[in-house]
């Protein structure tokens, strides 16, 4: 498929395929490449930062409750401003947010998509 319609179709495909796969084996997703050691920056050096999911922090999570905003973002000690205020931008326009994240329904595997181009 060509187009930026087919590339978002494959995101969505590999997306389901990780998710499938994480929900076959019972398991929880972990990013092989980027583990604990890959959180944060050296502001949280003499912290000692904690994953958490979701479900840590909501029994019932949702991505999406009537919309996005703006004032839905909220900023940790990640160093990642550059990318959550881009985030902040692209929420008032909610037809971008839309196609960036490749599902707004939470899942018990704790796979979620996210195209970032």
């Amino acid at each position: 498929p060509g187009g930026a319609g087919g590339a978002r179709d494959l995101a969505v495909q590999q997306w389901m395929r990780v998710r499938d796969d994480c929900l076959s084996r019972g398991r929880k997703y972990e990013d092989s490449f980027y583990g604990d050691a890959a959180l944060g920056n050296d502001a949280l050096a003499s912290k000692e930062p904690v994953w958490l999911r979701m479900t840590d922090m909501a029994p019932n999570p949702h991505l999406k409750v009537g919309g996005y905003s703006a004032d839905d973002i909220r900023q940790g000690e990640l160093g990642d401003c550059w990318l959550l205020s881009a985030m902040s931008v692209a929420a008032q326009h909610p037809e971008v947010l839309d196609n960036v994240l490749l599902s707004t329904e939470a899942n018990d595997a704790g796979v979620y998509g996210v195209r970032l181009f």
